[in-house]
């Protein structure tokens, strides 16, 4: 193919295409380059530009960037970098975010490339979008944010933003684990604790109290407390937060909450008698002039307001369908998105 033919196709890519092939051909030349072990190959060659680019990066970040900033979500990402830009701290700082929910799914050994291997396929086979998600969205996939953590600096220092759920609270761990030897100081942002503390000058805000779903005043307010009270995480504090991941690396639990303080490791279907029950009870309640069929949208998010956000819209709907195909539960309609069908329990209550 000629340069102009090349370029015309390049500039007509999605972003997130662009991304997806790019991911295959370093995997691609990193796997031809290991078996082949040429000196001056065109894999080596291809990855020397890559190591190349990343290097420029990182000496543009060093140049500008202090204080790294790990969250773990892509729309607390947003939240927390359009607050510090409010408050001048834009150029200082550097942003790590997840794009996953480490309360569900499995999270043995996944600071390995085992185990994120693992959970990728799990989770790819019960959860739509999951797979595409993590293989395109290449900047917040586990595995390029788990290798950034490690390269970042010593003289960085770190605050991991986290609150009372499971999934957070994992996260800090894991992320804590991968810092194991790493010498920078470390700081922990707790926004539920922050935000109950001024919670009364804000709008009520779902239970979350997740960066995603506050104001931008009220980051800003819990940044400005964050950095008035801030104190390094004490050694022994974090190294018992690490013993934590480990026991947490080691189970083979496929469902996490936060109960008392504590990450509780749960069975998968533990909410499926009270999903069921969720779905006859709504039935019952609907009026006369209502379908059999309660929209599944309306069933998630009844449950993630009676069990307080305990699990997530992908697992709720995914325990709903594994009702439906152990036959406890029909369904109506297109399943597509949660809008576009109906449940109803088998025998109508």
């Amino acid at each position: 193919m000629k340069r102009p033919d090349m370029l015309d196709e390049i500039h007509a890519l999605h972003s997130n295409e662009a991304k997806g092939l790019l991911l295959q051909m370093l995997e691609q030349a990193q796997r031809y380059d290991a078996q082949r072990g040429e000196e001056h190959g065109p894999e080596k060659q291809i990855l020397e530009i890559w190591n190349g680019h990343l290097s420029r990066k990182r000496a543009e970040n060093d140049g500008r960037a202090s204080h790294v900033h790990i969250v773990m979500g892509l729309s607390d990402a947003g939240a927390l970098k359009y607050a510090l830009s409010s408050l001048g701290r834009r150029k200082e700082s550097e942003l790590l975010a997840f794009n996953d929910c480490f309360s569900e799914g499995p999270i043995r050994e996944l600071e390995t490339e085992e185990g994120r291997k693992f959970r990728l396929e799990w989770m790819s086979e019960r959860f739509k979008g999951y797979g595409y998600a993590q293989l395109t969205g290449i900047r917040h996939g586990s595995d390029l944010i788990l290798e950034a953590i490690r390269g970042l600096p010593a003289d960085k220092d770190i605050t991991i933003w986290t609150g009372d759920h499971a999934h957070e609270q994992i996260g800090m761990r894991l992320a804590l684990a991968v810092l194991r030897d790493a010498p920078n100081t470390v700081y922990i942002g707790h926004v539920s604790q922050l935000y109950e503390r001024i919670a009364g000058r804000f709008d009520p805000v779902p239970h979350s109290y997740a960066f995603g779903f506050l104001s931008t005043e009220a980051i800003e307010e819990i940044v400005r407390l964050h950095e008035e009270e801030k104190r390094p995480l004490p050694m022994h504090t974090r190294e018992a937060y690490i013993r934590d991941w480990e026991e947490l690396s080691a189970s083979d639990a496929k469902l996490h909450i936060w109960s008392d303080g504590k990450i509780v490791p749960a069975a998968e279907e533990s909410y499926d008698e009270a999903l069921a029950a969720l779905v006859g009870q709504m039935q019952r309640d609907g009026s006369d002039d209502e379908e059999e069929f309660i929209r599944a949208s309306r069933v998630i998010m009844e449950a993630l307001e009676s069990w307080d956000g305990a699990v997530m819209v992908e697992f709720i709907e995914y325990r709903l369908w594994t009702l439906i195909s152990d036959g406890r539960l029909r369904f109506k309609g297109v399943p597509a998105a949660m809008q576009s069908y109906g449940v109803a329990l088998a025998e109508s209550p």
